[in-house]
């Protein structure tokens, strides 16, 4: 019987060694490669840390002490964890792993290997075997569509994901509703209308989610569209005849990246704070007589057209002198409006000054 014990316990301790593909990748380029990598069965001590040979992290730590890299790991109270690979401090505690271009959900000294596998580490900013989400816009208006791209990357490169499923949370980290798949492109396209911060990630069949990638995706969908408005516009300062039975006229201005044919000029009113009513204009048109003033509020220039169509709106000026109670000096007004229907009806808003003469 005690010939027998020493016998097996012989055989256990001699495991036959095996073979893997063991690559690692810094910030700055490819630190080794070592195809075909004999690992032989035991332990190997690190930082004073003994790991079995036969893991992922084992592996690492005996190719890089054979050929001289540098190698550093801790004990944390989640288990062995790895800092460092050579001296790179782009690098430093920023490693991560994968066994056949997939990343295990269990730390590099518990992923026991059998022999075959492709054990690649890398800095996790490389962004390798992650399904990763990018967005065309970080922020948006109520009903606008914003485009998700999902790829997804190896040591040969970048990858569109198709069938992805793209998945919309109000907070990081957290699952939410999918709003679409992507197409070949790896592209989903989608309309949002909720006003907040939004987080977006893909979940794909074959390679897995995006849910947990650092930093989150996210994008801010905007309560309202603001716009420039110029009251009576070419002139500089604003005046209002308090006694003029005329009109005042009241520009909402178009730009490069604002279409003023999406207002539904219905809508509109003039409003002055700490007064509930507003007024409401008696006609309008489309013509091109302002340029937009980025300054302070109450400044101006006198300048015209600028090859942008804009929404000239007339007020009744005893109406509104009536219902906002205008009188002497300067006072703030802010026009209030949607866009139309077919543009979610969402909320616009902008301010300019008026001076208001004597009586």
């Amino acid at each position: 019987m005690i010939i027998l014990a020493v016998f097996v316990v012989s055989s256990a301790a001699a495991l036959p060694p095996i073979n893997v593909d063991l690559y690692a990748d810094g910030i700055n380029g490819n630190i080794f490669k070592a195809p075909g990598y004999t690992v032989y069965s035991g332990t190997v001590t690190e930082d004073g840390i003994t790991i079995n040979n036969h893991t992922a992290m084992g592996a690492l730590v005996a190719y890089c002490q054979d050929n001289g890299i540098n190698v550093d790991i801790i004990m944390t109270a989640w288990g062995e964890y790895l800092i460092q690979i050579g001296n790179d401090p782009g690098d430093y505690n920023n490693w991560m792993y994968a066994v056949n271009e997939t990343v295990p959900w269990v730390g590099g000294a518990q992923y026991d290997l059998s022999g075959g596998e492709f054990v690649h580490w890398f800095n996790y900013k490389l962004n390798y075997y992650m399904v990763l989400t990018t967005l065309d816009k970080t922020s948006i208006y109520p009903g606008e569509n914003i485009t998700a791209t999902v790829t997804w990357k190896n040591t040969t490169g970048t990858y569109p994901l198709s069938g992805a499923s793209v998945n919309v949370s109000n907070a990081a980290y957290r699952e939410g509703p999918s709003v679409g798949t992507t197409g070949a492109d790896g592209n989903c396209t989608f309309q949002w209308s909720t006003p907040g911060t939004w987080y977006v990630y893909a979940v794909h069949p074959t390679y897995g989610s995006g849910i947990y990638n650092y930093p989150p995706v996210s994008f801010r969908c905007l309560p309202e569209v603001p716009v420039f408005v110029d009251i009576k516009p070419g002139s500089c300062p604003n005046p209002l005849n308090p006694k003029s039975e005329g009109v005042l006229p009241v520009a909402v201005l178009g730009t490069g990246s604002f279409d003023v044919t999406t207002i539904d000029p219905s809508t509109i009113l003039l409003t002055r704070e700490g007064i509930e009513e507003g007024v409401a204009p008696i006609r309008w048109s489309y013509e091109d007589v302002a340029t937009p003033f980025a300054g302070e509020l109450c400044d101006c220039h006198d300048l015209n057209g600028d090859g942008y169509t804009d929404l000239s709106l007339k007020f009744d000026t005893q109406e509104l002198v009536e219902k906002l109670n205008l009188s002497e000096g300067k006072v703030e007004l802010t026009l209030t409006g949607n866009l139309k229907e077919e543009f979610c009806g969402t909320p616009i808003k902008g301010k300019d000054c008026v001076w208001v003469k004597s009586r």
